[in-house]
């Protein structure tokens, strides 16, 4: 895998690297499953102040990173002693949003292999450990539980890559529910009244892979329950619906409790 680094970006890294705050831009060459051609997908890297880190990839749902919730998630991680790194799986491969096209243009099999790959640059660099997990939202969740799905796992990726895997309202398809378990420390976390991802396939799947545990589901609570400030409909989906994305306060608290306890768990 290939890192492309402009000069400016490779002296602004060693800059914030000794103040103890890095958010620079990188370039990470990851592999199309259709094809076997080399995309270049950009990625926010956000290093801790504590030196040498755990780290998380924050996987953006089907309307790209550029969400409010993405800075509150990366300001947490970092607060909580962790890198995050923010990766466009999108924006490398054309497109700005894939709501209307989930299958078409980057698929959540494909996100996982990007994540995994990512993963894999990652622990070679100087201010990360050999830990990382993933955070997923909505498309990104879904590219979370196929990299979780044992079977898949161990089908698509050489070495057991992630320390645990997180996913915010998740399409849990019944193509997954053919998987037994979880490759990785799952945790699920859903709204009761989300019906763009029902969470009645949720159930079904963390019955399936016993993880009850681990699986939140917040009465009354829509998709994009922690995204801040929102209260609006979606972009439409690939048949032309629109869906309600509306911020819950005590969802988003709980949640973040529960994920940093989660986090601080595996990382350990």
């Amino acid at each position: 895998m290939k890192i492309q680094f402009t000069k400016a970006a490779f002296l602004i890294f060693f800059a914030l690297l000794l103040t103890g705050c890095l958010a620079v831009g990188q370039k990470i060459a990851v592999t199309e499953l259709h094809n076997k051609k080399t995309v270049n997908i950009s990625a926010d890297i956000h290093v801790a102040k504590t030196g040498k880190s755990s780290t998380v990839i924050l996987l953006h749902g089907c309307g790209g990173p550029e969400y409010p919730h993405m800075k509150e998630w990366i300001n947490n991680l970092n607060n909580w002693g962790y890198n995050a790194v923010v990766p466009n799986v999108i924006q490398a491969r054309g497109a700005s949003q894939i709501c209307d096209k989930p299958t078409q243009v980057v698929t959540a099999e494909q996100g996982s292999v990007d994540a995994y790959e990512i993963a894999k640059w990652i622990k070679k660099q100087d201010w990360a450990t050999d830990k990382v997990a993933i955070i997923g939202f909505s498309f990104g969740a879904w590219a979370t539980l196929h990299a979780a799905e044992a079977g898949y796992a161990q089908r698509n990726f050489s070495q057991a890559p992630f320390s645990a895997g997180i996913a915010f309202y998740p399409f849990c398809n019944t193509a997954l529910l053919f998987g037994r378990k979880s490759a990785m420390p799952l945790q699920i976390h859903i709204g009761s009244a989300d019906e763009w991802t029902p969470p009645n396939l949720c159930r079904d799947l963390v019955k399936n892979w016993s993880m009850e545990n681990e699986y939140y589901e917040y009465e009354g609570a829509y998709h994009g329950f922690d995204m801040l400030g929102v209260n609006q409909y979606s972009f439409p989906d690939l048949r032309g619906k629109r869906h309600w994305l509306i911020y819950d306060q005590q969802a988003t608290k709980n949640s973040r409790i529960r994920t940093k306890a989660f986090l601080d768990k595996a990382f350990k």
